[in-house]
């Protein structure tokens, strides 16, 4: 068993607005790092856990999720990486599906993706389907499904954080044709990765590995 090294970190009681305030005060103190300017290639370690997938299985499309939408998007007021930067995310990226928790996401994958890979179309065009569907709604309501539009969320997620990037390369991809269907450049390996984002920005660029966990937000100072 993995004991976190948690403690209480502050209490405060009294008016709403103002115990809020206080709240915010004690997380940007705890969890705020400051970082000098942004970088050219990021690299993201990407475990096979997800908020969405306890005691279940991480599909690509939660991964892709992890990747872009929580670790890459930990930032405030600017994110991390240059706008046409290069992301390396460090996963398998192995194509395995629960279809007893995550149903719209195996149809999706397999059904929907060649067509509406733009994360915009996807929503726009299957939201209220996949929101009606019969069988998504019995399995959300009587069963241990996600609801069928959450496979649409985390895919719009992710898409719009893909779009910062000129690309996205997946570091010890085990299977290259899941990584290209996610929309991102299969590396055999770290090293392999950062070759090949070197050669597209430059021998000079700027690299940041913001070394997760503990779990924080960068704060760039430039």
């Amino acid at each position: 068993m993995l004991k976190a090294n948690y403690q209480l970190a502050g209490v405060h009681a009294g008016d709403v607005s103002k115990v809020h305030e206080k709240t915010l005060e004690k997380l940007v103190r705890q969890q705020n790092v400051r970082v000098a300017g942004q970088s050219d290639i990021i690299v993201l370690g990407v475990p096979e856990l997800s908020p969405y997938a306890v005691n279940s299985i991480q599909n690509p499309i939660l991964m892709r999720s992890l990747a872009l939408g929580y670790l890459a998007g930990a930032f405030c007021g600017r994110p991390l990486a240059k706008k046409g930067g290069i992301a390396i995310v460090s996963n398998p990226g192995l194509e395995r599906f629960s279809t007893r928790h995550h149903p719209s996401y195996l149809d999706f994958w397999n059904k929907e993706l060649p067509v509406f890979f733009d994360p915009e179309l996807a929503w726009n065009a299957l939201a209220e389907p996949y929101a009606q569907n019969p069988h998504y709604l019995k399995l959300y309501r009587e069963h241990f499904a996600y609801h069928g539009t959450h496979s649409l969320m985390n895919w719009m997620w992710s898409g719009m954080a893909l779009r910062h990037f000129s690309a996205v390369i997946l570091a010890g991809a085990k299977q290259p044709q899941t990584a290209c269907k996610l929309g991102f450049i299969p590396a055999r390996n770290l090293d392999h990765a950062i070759s090949i984002a070197l050669e597209r920005k430059g021998r000079d660029a700027s690299l940041t590995y913001p070394v997760i966990p503990p779990l924080f937000a960068a704060d760039l100072t430039e």
